[in-house]
């Protein structure tokens, strides 16, 4: 997306603290063990049944089709989450978490925004290259299950995940987002309470 897009998605006078988009990932670190050891079972089982010689046609119908699910639901998603990650775009306002989905021309497709002072809760969790995640909650603790997803976007039903995945100086962003919410709690009055943090004991 180019900057006039994202500017089309500021309200009158809104501020923008920081724009951004996933780096390139192709697995998390919870799809590096699953991936492998979901590719083993899927060639072990289809062989077991393909070379089976009492196996009736019915069955192998039945077969492919649970194979059709089971690959879909290790491969299709992976593939469907590299094209979102791809046309995904964050922004972080004075007053929002914004999040944005592209289409192919690079237009905005769709989008899913939380207010700032409608989230309780917040986690950063680092990766090993610099890179990082950000997890924001409407509740008082932050669900980590996004992590092992890694993308934004439900393939059929659901809410878009509200994260921050994978951007350039996590903690730089993390940092922006408190001020924010420091002085949105201060304009309203509000004492608030210490954003959650998955490295908290």
């Amino acid at each position: 997306m180019d900057e006039n897009s994202i500017l089309e998605q500021l309200e009158p006078d809104e501020k923008l603290l920081w724009s951004g988009s996933p780096e390139k990932r192709i697995f998390t670190k919870h799809e590096l063990l699953r991936i492998p050891v979901s590719t083993v079972l899927i060639i072990a089982f289809a062989a077991y049944w393909i070379f089976r010689q009492d196996v009736s046609n019915l069955m192998l119908a039945v077969v492919a089709a649970a194979l059709s699910v089971v690959f879909y639901n290790t491969f299709g998603k992976l593939a469907l989450k590299a094209i979102h990650r791809k046309r995904t775009f964050y922004l972080l306002t004075e007053n929002r978490v914004i999040i944005i989905l592209a289409n192919k021309t690079g237009e905005c497709k769709k989008t899913a925004q939380t207010y700032i002072n409608d989230l309780v809760s917040s986690a950063i969790a680092l990766n090993r290259d610099g890179t990082g995640s950000i997890l924001f909650s409407e509740y008082k603790t932050t669900d980590t299950l996004p992590l092992k997803i890694g993308d934004n976007w439900p393939a059929l039903f659901g809410h878009p995940m509200t994260a921050f995945f994978d951007i350039k100086k996590p903690e730089d962003v993390y940092l922006l987002y408190k001020n924010a919410k420091k002085i949105l709690l201060a304009v309203s009055g509000e004492t608030g309470t210490r954003p959650l943090s998955i490295y908290d004991e």
